[in-house]
Parts: structure tokens; sequence; C-alpha cells
């Protein structure tokens, strides 16, 4: 019987556990209700492209306006947004509530924290300070556009020195609903300061990112790598519920990224690893996968 060897705990073979565990749980089973796989790539959409935020309002602009600087040279260069200095001018000081956005405790829920940041910065009308460069050709959204820290001097005009203080105040902001909702392990790994400098909540964020955010192509590979090198087999061989576990935990990981896994590669190779010594994991595995070789894309 399959688990008395192993000792594998009787939910992880619930007939769900296909659907919830190995593939994306938008897969529909062709063939066997205990077991669903895809033929469509995960797709999910970037943040960038879920979050837009909305136009601001149509009000008289403060007629000493500031305007930022340029972004760094090799960036898509669209106009830089001006700031009404009537709203900065009215912001509270009070800091926006924090509730709608998830603990952020590692890789496995980032994108679900970010996203959630992203909708709190929209409300607080502070989503420049987060905002990433826009790619080539992305179509042109003026609240989209980050801003930078403007630059002042000891003899700065008043109305330039009152926009560099706004412009912090905003910035605290930013930085409040990127740092509030961090585990305090991930909070003593992100610096606040840099060079006895502050540092916008940009870069404060773009540390979380570094650290906990699969956000590139090549982390990506790296994450589907350690994936596929799982195994109940060999020098280096899992337990089967120490395989399941960790099997599905780097999955879900790896779909909270923008990067596409194959589903179907993916399923069979998680099916591969199960114990070859075990006649029981080896016709449970041999099962479901002749369901994925035999469906036809």
């Amino acid at each position: 019987m399959i688990g008395q060897t192993n000792a594998v705990n009787p939910a992880i073979l619930d007939p769900t556990f296909m659907a919830n565990g190995i593939l994306p749980r938008h897969s529909t089973p062709t063939r066997d209700p205990h077991l669903q796989y895809t033929h469509q790539r995960h797709s999910p959409s970037t943040p960038t492209e879920q979050m837009r935020p909305p136009h601001p309002p149509n009000q008289p602009m403060f007629p000493n306006h500031y305007q930022f600087p340029l972004p760094p040279q090799g960036y898509y260069q669209h106009p830089p947004f001006v700031y009404d200095m009537n709203t900065i001018t009215g912001l509270s000081k009070g800091l926006p509530s924090t509730e709608s956005i998830p603990k952020l405790t590692g890789r496995e829920n980032f994108r679900a924290w970010f996203e959630a940041l992203e909708s709190a910065a929209l409300s607080a009308n502070v989503y420049p300070h987060i905002a990433s460069e826009p790619s080539e050709g992305a179509p042109y959204d003026p609240i989209s556009i980050p801003t930078y820290p403007p630059s002042v001097a000891p003899d700065s005009p008043p109305h330039v020195l009152a926009f560099y203080q706004q412009w912090w105040q905003k910035d605290n902001v930013a930085s409040h609903l990127v740092t509030a909702k961090l585990s305090d392990t991930i909070r003593l790994q992100i610096p606040t300061k840099s060079l006895n400098r502050r540092m916008p909540a940009r870069e404060i964020l773009r540390e979380v990112q570094k650290i906990y955010g699969v956000v590139d192509y090549t982390s990506a590979l790296v994450l589907v790598s350690e994936i596929t090198n799982l195994t109940c087999n060999g020098e280096k061989k899992l337990s089967v519920d120490s395989y399941i576990s960790t099997w599905r935990s780097k999955f879900n990981t790896l779909i909270q990224s923008s990067y596409n896994p194959d589903g179907r590669v993916l399923a069979q190779n998680f099916l591969l690893g199960f114990p070859s010594d075990d006649i029981d994991w080896k016709i449970w595995a041999a099962r479901h996968m002749h369901f994925l070789e035999t469906d036809s894309p």
C-alpha cells in the first residue's frame, strides 16, 4: 500500500493534490479527475502590467512647480511627471493603513505582497515613488513614471526647498507601505540608509526584490534547475514527504514570478522523481505519466 513503506502523510495523497500542488490551478482534467494538468503555460502578468495608476485630477499647477531630474542615461525617456504642488501641500501627516498588504515572509508570497503594495501605493497617491522605469515602447502613463529626490543647494529658492521637504514626506509614506509588512527576518536584511543618506522607497523595495523576488529570467532558471534536481533516488534522495513538500514550495515560488513554466514538462519530471525501487510508487507514477504522454496537446 502506498505510504506504508515511506510513512507518507495521507493528506498528501488526496485526489486534489495533483491539481493543487503540481500544476497551475486553472488547468482542467480531460481524462482522470484525480490528475489535472495543463497544455498552456501559466502566464501571470507582471505587476507592472496589472497595476496602472489612475490619471491625476485636473487641477491648476503651482506656478513655481519643480520638475524631477531626468532618469539615468540608458533608460527609455518619457516626459518627466510634474507633481501638483497643491496636492502635495495638502498631504496628511497620518500614515495610510496597510491592512490590505499581507506580511512578506519569503519568496513564496512575494507576488501577493508586491501586488498589494502597488495597490496601496496607488490609493495613497505615492505610486511614482516605487515605480520602475517603463520599458521601451511602453504606452505613456504619467503616473507610472518614477520620481527621484529633487536636488537642492544652500542657495536654492524657498519654493524648491519646500518642494524638497514635501517630496520626502510623500516618499516617507511610500517607505512606510514598503516596510510595514516585512517579517522581522526580512526587515533586518534591508538597509534604510546608504552612504549616510536616506534611501528612497524605491531603493528599499529593490533591496527586497533582490533577495525575495523572482523578478528576472536568470533567477527563474535557477529555480527551475532546483526543482528538476529534486528526487527520491540516488545519493541526494529525499523522503517522499520531503520531496513533495519541497517540490510544491519551489513550484509555487516559480509561478509567483513572471516566468512561464512548462507545466507538462515539470509534471513529468515530478513523477520521475518518486522512488524507483518502490513498486507501489512506480505503478502510481507510471499511471499518471501515461495520462500526460497520451493526451494530445
